[in-house]
């Protein structure tokens, strides 16, 4: 069995980290070969290895500058790594480019992403806001 179907296999039986060992491996003999690089994305995405997400999608979209999944990756990652600004226009490329039938099915997923970058964009705001409010009333000021 191919170091790649291993993944598969491991990745399908929830066992993620042996997945991204195995698409590891893969890589090594493929080093070319988008998809390993965004299924190891994958498996680092549920093992929340953020940093890991955004490395490898990136370096999806080196091979394939078209890749729907891996702008979607890119997109999950910085999000979680507080990025927002990248992480919307990572969004946006995705979307952008899921406008073909083939990857109709990505569109709900992208669109959820860009939501919950808005959503905790104005979470961020409404935090910032709140503690001018208290720093103001701390200092005796009042709004």
């Amino acid at each position: 069995m191919s170091a790649r179907e291993q993944g598969k296999l491991y990745f399908q039986k929830g066992k993620f980290s042996a997945a991204a060992d195995a698409y590891t491996e893969a890589i090594t003999l493929e080093p070319s070969e988008a998809a390993l690089y965004q299924n190891r994305a994958l498996c680092y995405q549920k093992l929340s290895r953020w940093q890991n997400v955004f490395e490898d999608a990136s370096k999806a979209t080196e091979l394939e500058k078209g890749s729907v999944k891996a702008h979607y990756l890119i997109g999950n990652a910085l999000c979680e790594l507080d990025k927002l600004d990248e992480a919307e226009k990572a969004f946006e490329t995705a979307l952008t480019l899921s406008n073909s039938p083939q990857f109709s099915s990505y569109r709900g997923s992208i669109e959820a992403g860009l939501y919950g970058v808005k959503s905790r964009r104005q979470d961020k705001e409404r935090e910032r806001e709140e503690k001018e409010e208290e720093e103001a009333v701390t200092r005796g000021e009042s709004w």
